[in-house]
């Protein structure tokens, strides 16, 4: 599917918890007022409903997701994670499209590689920083994707 890599992003999904997914809402929600063309979503539930409803309102061929785990082994994370490259992969048959569409934050390039995602794709941190930290170099990324 050629076309998987050609079209512009238009929706983004974040998939965390707890700071990975509280701070980047809460910077999304103030930046409102300075809305771009991207549709941001969050996801932090482990609940499948809450990844499935989110995903009928995305086309893979441009969405964009961001994996914010520190570890990259957060059960609750790393679960919605895998629907959404099951999901992506539906549509997109080869697992090379994950690593156009899926980035990283996390401090674990291993755990990210064997998921299928570019370590180039990776925002990697200290993985001795506190966690308010992380949250704050979170809500930075989010700032930076949401005035593209």
């Amino acid at each position: 599917m050629e076309r998987l890599h050609s079209k512009a992003i238009t929706d983004v999904v974040n998939i965390g918890i707890g700071g990975s997914d509280l701070g980047p809402y809460m910077v999304t929600e103030a930046l409102r007022p300075y809305k771009n063309h991207l549709t941001m979503y969050f996801v932090s539930n482990v609940d499948g409903t809450h990844i499935a409803e989110t995903l009928k309102k995305c086309d893979p061929e441009t969405t964009l997701f961001l994996i914010a785990s520190k570890t990259f082994t957060t059960q609750e994370t790393m679960t919605n994670a895998h629907s959404a490259r099951d999901w992506f992969l539906s549509a997109a048959k080869e697992s090379a499209f994950v690593a156009k569409h899926f980035v990283a934050l996390s401090t674990n390039s291993a755990e990210v590689e064997k998921f299928g995602i570019d370590t180039a794709n990776m925002f990697e941190f200290w993985d001795w920083l506190v966690p308010l930290l992380i949250m704050v170099s979170n809500w930075f990324i989010h700032c930076i994707i949401y005035w593209l």
